[in-house]
């Protein structure tokens, strides 16, 4: 598994697979500039999931801000467009996180806001 490393403007710094786990299901969300999205993904214990952003218009992605770590596992930036979690080895149940894309569209700034549910089975 290839790992690459990235630095958060804001949060914790994390090392994330860049490959999504066969065991991972998901919905890809679309982000823009204010928008607040949950997704609920489901990933196997001690799997990956990572998920490429979809940004509308003519949207720029300056950033990724891990606002809300998980408890059971570790979120961060699986490169420049995508976002992963890494459950816990052993652990089964519920956790989440939450993260902030920082955005530049049209010249003006902004942040959208990804609430993640995630089932770990």
């Amino acid at each position: 598994m290839k790992l690459q490393k990235h630095h958060f403007l804001i949060g914790v710094f994390c090392l994330i697979p860049s490959v999504a786990s066969a065991e991972c299901q998901h919905t890809r969300p679309h982000f823009d500039v204010g928008l607040t999205v949950t997704s609920d993904w489901v990933v196997s214990s001690g799997g990956t999931c990572t998920v490429d952003f979809h940004i509308s218009g003519a949207s720029e992605i300056l950033g990724v801000a891990v606002k809300v770590r998980p408890k059971h596992g570790i979120a961060g930036s699986a490169s420049r467009y995508a976002i992963g979690y890494q459950a816990a080895k052993g652990y089964t149940g519920a956790d989440s996180f939450v993260f902030n894309l920082i955005l530049k569209t049209n010249g003006q700034f902004g942040v959208a806001t990804y609430n993640v549910n995630i089932t770990v089975k």
